[in-house]
């Protein structure tokens, strides 16, 4: 066996350990991309490979070093400032869970884990009641249990976009994608002013002050930060219920048209028993499906009411009416990769502070390197998080049966293309997007304009902050001339150029530099913070640090480059994330 072969499975191997693509989830590769194209030679043993390890080891060397130097109280003058915000850890002395989003989820860790496995137990032991009824009712109950009697507001809310459909069907069917959006819009802006304001001694003026007591009000009071996720749910059952409503014949010929174009060309449609998420989201359902018990069970679904990830409800529906086959060492092994994500992530946290110093600004005296280091490391905890987040909540629903999309599917650091990135990072979102925006909006042809439609509302959705809004404007700029280039290169036939993988590594290093700005403006230390970062970057030390790491950046993205190369030589298929 050659050797690079040995190097190349290796490196599947450690994918395969964290990031791989799920089995039983929608796979976005098609074989027919591939059929023509001519197999590269591996460079994995070049010796320009050789200065690419050298130069990426270096890098991960100094990221390590600065990350363990500004987080030790030895060599970091500010450390009594953020001092306050660490806690006693157990793999060593401090560990750094300022992060609220993450320390919500581990301070609660074996209490969601008992609430697993009792759901599973109950769902597993009332089969024969109706599974809807089931998940209703335990959906119910959990809503109840973390919001109290404040959970009246959220399903009011669930209600008058259920009506929308209800009464649309009979009245208006054409207006219900306008009702829906309006819908979903103002409540999202509405709330984000008035959520505080809504409470039991305001809507009746003060008669039932007594409801508001911290007694029924449910172990978290803020109910419509919740809500934002339930919006996406909304949607889906709307737009889903009003394309099964609308030219029913028509449409099913039609997407029985399309589907057998898909599954002539989906790897896991062609390799499983059961057809992908894309089938079972696009495929619609008998119109007595979209009905009130189906649609709460669909937004209360326990396993992914709070975080995630996005199914949608034809997919989520389908699931319950034909259950999928979900094999018990698929569910070990992804087990077992949760597992290890987390660990990974408490090795980080108790070893680098970097998110008590982003939150306390205790970065006095930094080098162009550290304030670099800072920003990279939030960004992979932030990266980190959300993937252990989201595989727990995708882990219960896959013991319960149901196979949600698998978000984070290729590492952070494996990315050099903007529209990838957002392909692999929030992939259930993505696909959610490209279902009820994207393809509504005019696909394709219209993309360099969508995708600023698409980012504002991204934006809008997860907070209604100016950093998030700039983030999502920047993330439209940023991937506006990567449309462009891809569309010249295409015409152009590019690929076959001697220097097209120089030109590429070029604009993907670059890109990497794009996307970084963006998500730390949008994710991490906003917009003021990244100024602080730039200004750093226009010192002597800075201007030499950038141009040591645009080099060790353009290795990097020869390297991706070769990975997508692997994939293909093992695969067969070229991925488009």
């Amino acid at each position: 066996m050659p050797l690079w072969h040995g190097v190349a499975e290796l490196i599947k191997f450690l994918q395969i350990l964290m990031i791989n693509t799920p089995q039983t989830s929608h796979s976005e590769y098609h074989l027919e991309e591939a059929i023509h194209k001519e197999k590269p030679r591996a460079r994995w043993l070049s010796c320009e490979f050789f200065i690419y390890y050298a130069l990426i080891l270096f890098a991960a060397y100094k990221i390590t070093f600065s990350g363990w130097k500004v987080s030790s109280p030895i060599s970091n003058p500010n450390f009594d400032k953020l001092e306050h915000l660490l806690s006693r850890g157990w793999m060593g002395p401090f560990v750094d869970n300022s992060d609220a989003q993450f320390a919500a989820f581990r301070n609660n860790f074996l209490n969601l884990t008992l609430m697993m496995g009792i759901f599973c137990l109950l769902s597993l032991g009332l089969k024969a009641l109706k599974r809807e009824s089931y998940l209703f009712l335990a959906g119910l109950v959990v809503l109840l249990a973390l919001h109290g009697l404040n959970s009246v507001f959220i399903i009011s809310f669930m209600l008058v976009n259920y009506y929308i459909t209800f009464l649309g069907q009979r009245y208006f069917p054409k207006l219900i994608p306008i009702l829906t959006w309006s819908w979903a819009l103002l409540s999202l802006v509405g709330l984000e002013w008035i959520g505080n304001q809504i409470s039991f001694t305001n809507l009746s003026w003060g008669y039932l002050s007594f409801l508001d007591r911290n007694i029924f009000k449910g172990a978290y009071h803020r109910w419509w930060i919740i809500y934002n996720i339930s919006v996406l749910r909304m949607i889906s059952f709307n737009l889903d219920y009003y394309y099964a409503l609308i030219s029913p014949r028509a449409t099913s010929s039609q997407t029985s048209i399309a589907n057998m174009k898909h599954i002539r060309s989906c790897a896991e449609c062609q390799e499983s028993l059961s057809y992908c998420g894309k089938i079972r989201s696009t495929t619609s359902l008998e119109l007595d499906s979209y009905n009130v018990c189906n649609y709460f069970s669909y937004l209360l679904y326990t396993p992914l009411f709070l975080s995630g990830p996005i199914i949608t409800f034809n997919n989520f529906c389908c699931q319950l009416k034909a259950p999928i086959l979900i094999s018990s060492k698929y569910k070990a092994w992804y087990l077992i990769r949760l597992l290890i994500s987390i660990l990974v992530m408490e090795w980080i946290m108790h070893n680098f502070y970097v998110v008590a110093i982003k939150n306390m600004r205790a970065w006095d005296g930094f080098s162009t390197l550290d304030m670099f280091c800072i920003g990279y490391l939030n960004l992979k905890l932030i990266w980190l998080k959300l993937l252990i987040i989201w595989r727990f909540a995708r882990f219960w629903a896959l013991v319960d049966g149901i196979d949600a999309p698998e978000n984070m599917i290729r590492c952070m650091s494996n990315n050099y293309s903007g529209l990838a990135f957002w392909r692999s990072w929030h992939r259930s979102f993505n696909q959610w997007i490209v279902r009820y925006i994207y393809i509504p909006l005019g696909g394709s042809q219209y993309a360099t304009l969508n995708i600023w439609v698409i980012f504002t509302f991204v934006a809008i959705w997860h907070d209604r902050t100016l950093s998030l809004l700039v983030w999502g404007w920047l993330i439209s700029l940023f991937i506006a001339p990567e449309l462009i280039l891809a569309y010249l290169s295409k015409m152009l036939n590019a690929e076959s150029w001697n220097s097209y993988r120089i030109h590429a590594g070029i604009a993907g290093a670059f890109n990497l530099y794009l996307m970084s700005i963006a998500n730390l403006v949008g994710f991490c230390v906003g917009v003021d913070g990244v100024m602080i970062i730039l200004k750093s970057a226009l010192s002597y030390d800075g201007v030499v640090f950038l141009c040591w790491s645009f080099i060790t950046a353009y290795a990097a993205v020869q390297i991706m480059f070769e990975i997508r190369e692997q994939e293909y030589r093992s695969l067969g298929v070229m991925k488009n994330y």
